[in-house]
């Protein structure tokens, strides 16, 4: 019951929050390099892998499927995922038509969910420096979501979101391709 609420919730905060003001406002004005190519693989499967492929990957890789719903995974491991040079609690794979669509890793505040136990002055110090990191490698900029400072860069095909959910108490990053789901917005 309590990993399917909290699937609910991750689902909930990946999908369901965003349908508000996405007015943007760049972050950076200088002349630095940005990548075009926004990445497309993680653990070894690619965005368009079938979730057959990207379950068995996942698995032997040392994951964990939480929760296995028709759209969506829910994975940890170990309670700590590390991506990008960070550690997040939990992975939320999501899939149309049955492709590798996006991923979300996910750390919450909520004393009652979260197995990192932070702070809101902790999650500050870990959303600023994966924002500078991202902020290195592609142009993001922020979109006007009431009660979540979210950033977003995009390329033709795919897109990087970082967003903190200030009342909900948890910091999502997204990866996504525009070209298989109806999500390109949502960020």
């Amino acid at each position: 019951m309590k990993k399917t609420l909290l699937l609910g919730l991750i689902v909930f905060l990946s999908i369901g929050h965003i349908k508000a003001d996405n007015t943007e406002y760049s972050i950076k004005a200088d002349s630095t390099a940005y990548s075009n190519e926004i990445q497309d693989t993680f653990f070894g499967v690619k965005f368009g892998t079938s979730k057959e492929e990207v379950k068995a990957t996942l698995l032997s890789r040392g994951f964990e499927i939480v929760s296995d719903g028709l759209d969506a995974m829910l994975v940890e491991h170990d309670g700590n995922i590390r991506f990008g040079g960070y550690s997040w609690e939990y992975m939320l794979v999501q899939f149309v038509n049955n492709r590798f669509e996006s991923i979300s890793f996910v750390i919450t505040l909520d004393d009652r969910n979260s197995k990192l136990k932070l702070t809101t002055k902790d999650v500050s110090s870990i959303f600023t420096p994966i924002l500078s990191d991202l902020s290195k490698k592609y142009n993001m900029s922020i979109r006007d979501l009431k009660g979540t400072f979210t950033y977003r860069a995009d390329s033709e095909q795919k897109f990087v979101a970082l967003s903190w959910f200030v009342e909900k108490k948890a910091i999502m990053l997204v990866y996504g391709d525009k070209t298989l789901g109806d999500n390109s917005d949502q960020f």
